[in-house]
Parts: C-alpha cells; sequence; structure tokens
C-alpha cells in the first residue's frame, strides 16, 4: 500500500522477519521510479494489474522479469438501481485531447443525450458510485490504463463503457505497447472501443 511500506517490507525481509515479500500490483508506474525499489532483490515476487504492464516491467527491468505475475486488484460488488430508470451518461475524462474531448460532448449534444462530465483526480468515489447508478452507460477517454479500476466499477454496477482507445501508446522511456491500451480488460459484455 505505498512505497513506504515497501522499504519497511524490505528491512523486514533482510533482517529475516519475514520469508516471502510479494509486492504490487499498483505501486508503481515503471521499475526505474523510486530508484528501481521494484528491483530490490528482497522482493520475491512483483504483481502487475495486466498483460501489458508485465511486458513492459520485463522490458525495462528484464533482472526482474521472472518474479512478474499478472494479478489485477479487486473491485468490490455492488447492488444497483433499476436500469430502466437510468438515463444518461457520464464522460469520464482522464487523459485525452482536448478536440476528442470536445467532439464527443458535441456528438452527444447533437443526439439529445444528457450527461455529466467528471475529470479523473477530482471526484470522490462515493458520488462517482452515486452517479453509476443514474446513468445508462459511460463513454471513457483515457490515453493508456494499467487495469482501469474505474471502468470495472462501471461494469460492477451494470454500466456498459464506450472506450477510446488509441490502439498504442509511447512511454518516455520509448517502449510501445499495442492493442486494447486504455481498458485491458474490455470485452464485448462489457462495452465498446471507438477510435
Amino acid at each position: 500500500s505505498g512505497i513506504h511500506a515497501l522499504k519497511q517490507m524490505i528491512k523486514m525481509k533482510k533482517t529475516g522477519k519475514i520469508t516471502t515479500l510479494i509486492a504490487g500490483p499498483n505501486l508503481i508506474v515503471n521499475p526505474t521510479n523510486y530508484n528501481r525499489i521494484i528491483c530490490n532483490p528482497a522482493i520475491d515476487i512483483i504483481l502487475t494489474p495486466s498483460e501489458w504492464t508485465h511486458d513492459f516491467y520485463g522490458e525495462l527491468a528484464p533482472e526482474i522479469s521472472s518474479k512478474l505475475r499478472v494479478w489485477p486488484a479487486g473491485t468490490e460488488i455492488s447492488s444497483t438501481s433499476s436500469f430502466a430508470e437510468r438515463k444518461g451518461c457520464i464522460v469520464y475524462k482522464k487523459d485525452v485531447p482536448e478536440d476528442l474531448f470536445e467532439f464527443v460532448l458535441a456528438e452527444l449534444t447533437l443526439r439529445n443525450i444528457p450527461y455529466t462530465v467528471i475529470e479523473y483526480g477530482s471526484f470522490k468515489s462515493k458520488d462517482y458510485f452515486n452517479l453509476l447508478n443514474q446513468v445508462k452507460f459511460m463513454i471513457y477517454l483515457q490515453k493508456v490504463e494499467s487495469q482501469g479500476l474505474s471502468l470495472q466499477e462501471a461494469w460492477m454496477r451494470d454500466v456498459p463503457t464506450l472506450v477510446w482507445n488509441p490502439e498504442s501508446f509511447t512511454f518516455p522511456e520509448g517502449y510501445v505497447i499495442h492493442g486494447k491500451v486504455s481498458a485491458p480488460y474490455l470485452n464485448d459484455s462489457n462495452g465498446l472501443f471507438f477510435r
């Protein structure tokens, strides 16, 4: 649950107070963060939230490849209101070109679909969950996502998602990922991608 806790656990492992140390899945963005703490030999297993993060970590830090395991974080199961009572949509804005965001809003307005915009980092979880129980669908705008917990929260409340997927993303380190980069766990039962 954070780099500080990981540092404490590494010390405990080195002094023999614990025998196995499993770290992850969402402690770092890449293995070079925090002076490569995730590469510490005291760590036995490193959890990653998706297949592409597994591959990305292994590419940037080959010495940890044998320790990497994919294990997404869980999402709490929730009861939902009747789908028939829902209306409109959420436009979830995380990291997206402004022209695409404005295009989405214009299309919703043209089709008389009511919407509420929420921006990553500017809302409380309970407000997001309440809003999910009121809408028919969500449009998700993000360039790259390691797992997509907010998407999973929507799916757990029977809110299908329409997700913008640029189909590739280049990290500052030069590593390129391809495929379902904005929603690694999206499938036909919970939504669709668009470009």
